[in-house]
């Protein structure tokens, strides 16, 4: 390899780790949002039907829908919070909240009606992918607000436009991933562990 491939390799390998150590905060900041409302929804909710835990009623812990409709599902609920940035971000927050307190409630009300090991079987598999498509979707609106708000102050650590638009680009690709890989996991091997363990 010619030093100027390999220099140019190094810089973008550079501008890669940059960017994620840029957006962990933000991923950390939903996600630690998401855990306390999913924390809250477990310790007061009722059983409700959840995203990520595929429950249809006690009797019932099998999918509700193939993988291309959760596919869909999941992706329009992730648009909508990017697409909340237009509005402040508040629609983000609304969902994040709506879906968290939904998610601690299904949890809770699987544990008592199945166990904590079958609630965990059936719902890691695939909630692996999808709670982090989830808070990564909430931290592109959040970091959009952010540039905003620091491009609003003039202050030197605002992002430029360009590079703000491909990271974003990049993120939503990686929750488009995924949402996919979540998807095929919950239609078809959380269905089977679903059958096998309760």
């Amino acid at each position: 390899m010619s030093a100027a491939g390999s220099s140019g390799g190094s810089s973008i390998g550079r501008a890669a780790v940059t960017a994620v150590r840029t957006w962990i905060p933000y991923v950390g900041v939903v996600a630690a949002f998401f855990l306390a409302v999913a924390i809250l929804g477990a310790a007061v909710g009722h059983e409700r039907r959840s995203t990520v835990v595929p429950l249809r009623s006690a009797g019932d812990p099998l999918p509700a829908l193939e993988p291309l409709d959760l596919f869909l599902h999941n992706s329009q609920v992730a648009g909508l919070m990017i697409v909340g940035v237009l509005f402040f971000a508040l629609p983000t927050v609304a969902l994040l909240a709506y879906n968290a307190f939904l998610f601690g409630a299904s949890t809770a009300s699987a544990v008592g009606s199945f166990g904590p090991l079958a609630t965990a079987t059936i719902v890691l598999p695939h909630g692996i992918f999808e709670l982090p498509a989830l808070w990564l979707a909430g931290a592109i609106a959040l970091r959009w607000i952010h540039v905003a708000w620091q491009t609003t102050r003039e202050s030197e650590r605002s992002t430029p436009a360009g590079r703000l638009l491909v990271e974003s680009i990049v993120a939503l690709v990686v929750v488009l991933c995924l949402l996919g890989a979540a998807a095929v996991i919950e239609g078809t091997i959380t269905k089977d562990l679903a059958s096998a363990l309760v």
